[in-house]
């Protein structure tokens, strides 16, 4: 009875991206001087600097959701507004 109210910890998959990636892309996302406009961008930026190729959807979901970040790119603007 008492194996059944014992906390277990969670078995499963490992993360694709490993935890010292994730925290250069915080790093670099935090610095003032990111350049990053697209995810496309942090996936290249992440397989030149440490030679793991992640897909995008699996970058969209760490990103946005996981670290709630928030890329810096500019809204179009409506030219019919001015």
């Amino acid at each position: 009875m008492v194996k059944l109210l014992k906390i277990r910890q969670a078995t499963g998959r490992p993360r694709i991206i490993p935890s010292a990636v994730i925290a250069g892309i915080a790093e670099k996302l935090s610095q003032e001087s990111c350049e990053f406009t697209t995810y496309k961008e942090i996936a290249a930026w992440v397989e030149d600097n440490y030679q793991i190729s992640v897909k995008y959807q699996t970058l969209h979901k760490q990103l946005h959701y996981r670290m709630k970040a928030k890329l810096k790119a500019p809204r179009r603007l409506n030219n019919k507004k001015k």
